[in-house]
């Protein structure tokens, strides 16, 4: 299109003809000008002098292909002419950089240590103004594998929670007996979903709290427990790390947080308190729970069950529990309410003494199919099972064992 541009702010009247600056000219005619269309259309210009409109052809803005709208743009401010409202080249907000064929490049969008993760698993290294009400921050990145996969911390601690039983160890764990080899660890999910499958929230609640979090963009089960690894590196690279949570708005990571990583039946590590950046802590003390997500974000499950886990032991006469670590809900054995034990898939009578014998005034508990685990004795005897020559009953108090 033709394109005539006037400078003048006023147009007067002047007996049919246009005044402008006391200078009367002819009223301009908006066919000639390329106004063709007698109708209004998409993008299209109307003629100032009369009711045409300019319509734009298909490809005649294809050299101009930005709006200038969008993340990272400063709203509708274009460099240069425009075509249609497009331009070839568009201002950007703080935080971003112009590239050609591109547009509006974040600056520095890497998951590396100390950056925000968001909730569309964007990393950036500050939150800008224009990102708010657009993406939501949910995490500082603790720690990357170098190909494109790492590890970020909630912002928020879920308060705390016992790690799980003391005395209790889960078979599918690896136990980690040094500080050095706990470091090694960043199965941050693996651990909890092996966690989780070995018991409900009230045996192990600090994996639990951590499993079922979730945020804007997330679900429960998308974050972890995480690994004593995640604290060796916080304790590699604390600086970036807590300017991270300065630029969020999050609250500063402590150290007396539990990871998945387990080191005995009695204990698990847990952040600081020795060498890399971690230490052990009896598994029924309550400390700090701090989950992770991995990103990209991985379905994690817990390995098959062994076959041996079998019974969900909660029905069956004499039934009172599981004995021992479950299994996706599942155990090896069950405990059984006393005078009865387990015994091939069942609980049975486990007692044997009718109690009935020399010195012996009546048994001791619960008795089942007439009989009883151990018996009284009148005053001055005691009850041994095995007594003198192996045998069992009631026996002078000083008699010797067998």
């Amino acid at each position: 299109m033709k394109k005539i541009l006037y400078t003048t702010t006023a147009f007067v009247l002047c007996g049919g003809i246009v005044q402008t600056n006391a200078a009367c000219i002819a009223t301009p005619s908006c066919t000639a000008m390329g106004y063709t269309s007698t109708s209004s259309c998409t993008n299209g210009i109307k003629c100032p002098f009369g009711d045409y409109w300019y319509c734009p052809k298909d490809g005649e803005c294809a050299e101009f292909p930005y709006t200038c709208f969008g993340r990272g743009y400063v709203e509708a401010a274009g460099i240069g002419a425009d075509c249609n409202g497009k331009y070839v080249k568009c201002e950007c907000y703080e935080g971003f950089e112009w590239q050609d064929g591109k547009g509006c490049i974040e600056s520095s969008t890497e998951c590396k240590i100390g950056a925000i993760l968001y909730n569309d698993m964007t990393c950036s290294s500050s939150i800008y103004d224009h990102d708010i009400g657009v993406k939501t921050a949910i995490g500082i990145v603790f720690y990357t594998d170098g190909m494109g996969h790492g590890q970020a911390m909630a912002l928020q601690s879920l308060g705390s929670h016992k790690w799980g039983e003391y005395g209790i160890d889960i078979p599918t764990l690896t136990n980690y007996d040094t500080d050095e080899s706990a470091s090694k660890d960043y199965d941050s999910c693996e651990n909890t979903a092996k966690i989780i499958a070995a018991g409900d929230k009230s045996k192990n609640p600090a994996a639990w709290a951590a499993h079922e979090y979730k945020t804007a963009g997330t679900e429960a089960g998308d974050w972890c427990l995480p690994a004593a690894g995640i604290f060796t590196s916080y304790y590699n690279n604390k600086d970036a790390i807590v300017s991270g949570f300065t630029k969020a708005g999050g609250v500063q990571f402590s150290y007396l947080t539990w990871s998945s990583t387990e080191k005995t039946e009695n204990t698990a590590w847990r952040g600081g308190g020795g060498g890399n950046g971690v230490g052990g802590d009896f598994k029924d003390y309550n400390r700090e729970v701090r989950p992770v997500i991995e990103f990209p974000v991985e379905e994690h499950t817990a390995p098959a069950c062994d076959s041996s886990y079998k019974y969900t032991c909660t029905n069956g006469s004499y039934v009172i529990g599981g004995s021992g670590t479950a299994c996706d809900g599942k155990f090896q054995n069950c405990t059984c309410s006393s005078p009865y034990e387990w015994s091939n898939g069942n609980c049975v009578c486990a007692a044997k003494y009718t109690c009935s014998g020399e010195h012996e005034i009546g048994g001791e508990g619960s008795s089942c199919n007439g009989k009883y685990t151990s018996c009284q004795c009148e005053s001055g005897y005691s009850w041994k099972a095995s007594g003198p020559n192996c045998s069992y009953g009631c026996f002078d108090s000083y008699a010797a064992q067998c």
